[in-house]
């Protein structure tokens, strides 16, 4: 044992222990220990200032009109007081910041009236070999100034790009569509203005590439073709610079959902030798079209629309109502159609037969809306140029789709949901025909309403917003009272009716009634955000009355405490490229006797 613990002793033994003496420091004399500057803290901050080179006041350039902060040279961001992005902002303007290290930063709260922004720098830097580490504060005075983007807008004439969307129709259903299209994707952001024509829109913008931008839109949702166009308007010979307006003439095409065409001979041989009098049933950045008759359906781009232009024979004006006498399937089907043999009755009481693609949608008593071409008075050369063979090949009628009869449950639906409008300025030209163009826009609006109500795919591209001025469950309610189908009505026939007395028979209106189109739910409708101050304190009062008896009590000595409650609300959309999680947060401040929101 002695052997083995002689070493470990001697290893101790010869391990010494440095003692440093304290030495005096040369500026106060304490005694300190030893460092390379031979002073102590308090001298060293005294004598050597590590935030020297940093400017303690700076300017930040605001706009007050558009609340935006200018990040030099000349891009303009938006910021909230104390936020990430402003103390970033803050940062950058900064001189001499990178001859330290920067340790922290953060905001000291000021008015949001004083025009003063104050951020807390805490740095290090090393000094006589050692680090030093410091706080100071940095004075950033708020400066308003207007950005060039709203001194454009709040002069007159001072856009740069110009878009003149034009339909040659005599209604305005396409338009209607793309507005709402145009809402769901905020391609209107940019716009300075919307000036309504009386065949179109136009659009303008501050910046040319901001017109290219929403051209590009628009050549995703429609087919058209454009033309750019450009003036000037002012130049400088000294540094040779110009400036242009450009203005992009946009025509659509001059074909709407649910019109009957008449293909030229050249594009349905194209096309794989497709009937030339086809439906359009849906259109895109293509023209989707379909034969009735035996379900072959084409694709008709912008690009070859214009090769070999076409109008359409009839319009949804045009369209009649024809009773279903009979509907017999005739076996070929594609998706949600399906061919019948059709007879339908006309107002004149004549019977017709025809072939429809809406064999799953008619039974015999059902209301049909669609053309009767046999009576009507067309003028079109495509089809003044068909051959014998095609000209057998037109149908009588041609059905569009089934017609549900306006209820007081439908228009009490309706009141519950509604769509988005875009803020236009009727043009000076068209001043005149504003009466004219209101009455044929509230024609076009209804009739586009009935198309979303009755069919769920329409409703898919759209945004439908609930009602403000309803609550959910009243907006619930009356959705729910239109998808109910109505009550079947029973009465009982007499002896000279034709029947047996005390015979009961349905009636004729209650059993038509039966059967509803998948109307709008509740699931289907996005809340918009209202923010009002008595809506605002009622929530946060009852929200503190239900809380009152699980809030913990106040601390001694403080008279306030604060009380937080959540309440989840269920989602307002259930389609799959816009799904919503609203989440209620209600916060009250106040003191133990009484709530103040």
């Amino acid at each position: 044992e002695i052997t083995q613990q002689a070493p470990r002793k001697m290893a101790q033994q010869q391990a010494p222990t440095l003692h440093y003496s304290n030495i005096i420091c040369c500026q106060c004399g304490v005694s300190i220990p030893p460092n390379p500057s031979n002073m102590c803290v308090n001298c060293l901050r005294t004598r050597i200032d590590i935030t020297e080179g940093i400017s303690r006041q700076n300017v930040l350039q605001y706009c007050r009109t558009c609340e935006r902060y200018l990040q030099p040279p000349n891009a303009w961001m938006s910021c909230q007081l104390e936020s990430k992005e402003l103390l970033a902002l803050c940062l950058k303007r900064l001189k001499g910041l990178n001859k330290v290290r920067l340790v922290d930063a953060k905001f000291v709260w000021t008015e949001p009236h004083s025009r003063r922004v104050i951020v807390k720098l805490t740095v290090q830097k090393e000094a006589f070999g050692a680090i030093m580490q410091q706080e100071f504060d940095v004075v950033f005075v708020v400066r308003g100034i207007v950005c060039d983007m709203c001194q454009r807008e709040s002069a007159k004439d001072t856009w740069n790009a110009c878009i003149q969307l034009r339909q040659k129709v005599d209604h305005k259903r396409t338009f209607l569509h793309l507005e709402q299209l145009i809402l769901k994707h905020h391609a209107h952001a940019d716009t300075l203005k919307i000036s309504e024509q009386t065949d179109g829109l136009d659009f303008f913008f501050s910046q040319r590439n901001h017109a290219i931008k929403f051209g590009q839109f628009l050549q995703d949702v429609v087919p058209l073709r454009s033309k750019e166009a450009e003036r000037l308007f002012s130049s400088d010979c000294h540094n040779n610079t110009f400036n242009y307006k450009y203005s992009f003439s946009v025509e659509l095409v001059p074909i709407c959902r649910n019109d009957l065409v008449c293909l030229p001979p050249r594009l349905a041989a194209q096309l794989g030798n497709i009937a030339p009098v086809c439906l359009c049933w849906k259109v895109t950045k293509s023209l989707h079209l379909i034969d009735p008759q035996t379900l072959r359906y084409a694709d008709v781009p912008a690009a070859l629309y214009w090769r070999f232009p076409f109008n359409s024979l009839m319009n949804a004006d045009q369209l009649q109502q024809f009773t279903v006498v009979q509907c017999d399937p005739a076996g070929i089907q594609w998706g949600k159609w399906l061919v019948a043999d059709v007879q339908v009755m006309t107002r004149d009481n004549r019977v017709v037969h025809c072939r429809s693609h809406l064999g799953r949608l008619l039974k015999a008593g059902d209301t049909v809306l669609g053309y009767d071409v046999s009576n009507a008075n067309l003028n079109d050369q495509n089809l003044a140029a068909l051959s014998d063979l095609h000209t057998g090949r037109i149908p009588d009628v041609v059905l569009v789709r089934k017609f549900y009869p306006m209820t007081v449950a439908r228009r009490k639906a309706r009141e519950a949901w509604k769509l988005g409008t875009l803020d236009k300025q009727t043009a000076d030209e068209a001043a005149p025909k504003a009466r004219i163009m209101e009455e044929r826009k509230n024609r076009d609006m209804e009739e586009l309403m009935r198309e979303v109500e009755e069919d769920p795919e329409l409703r898919q591209e759209l945004v439908l917003h609930m009602n403000p001025s309803l609550t959910p469950e009243a907006a619930a309610a009356a959705l729910a009272a239109a998808a109910a189908p109505a009550p079947r009505v029973r009465r009982v026939r007499t002896e000279e009716e034709g029947g047996e007395d005390g015979e009961d028979d349905d009636d004729e209106e209650g059993a038509a009634g039966e059967e509803l189109p998948a109307m709008i739910q509740l699931s289907e409708l996005v809340d918009d955000l209202r923010i009002s101050a008595a809506a605002t304190a009622a929530a946060a009062a009852a929200a503190a009355a239900a809380t009152a008896t699980a809030t913990e009590p106040a601390e001694e000595g403080r008279g306030r405490r604060v009380t937080t409650t959540w309440t989840p609300s269920p989602p307002r959309c259930s389609s799959p490229d816009r799904r919503f999680t609203c989440l209620r947060f209600h916060f009250s401040l106040g003191s133990p006797n009484k709530a103040v929101a």
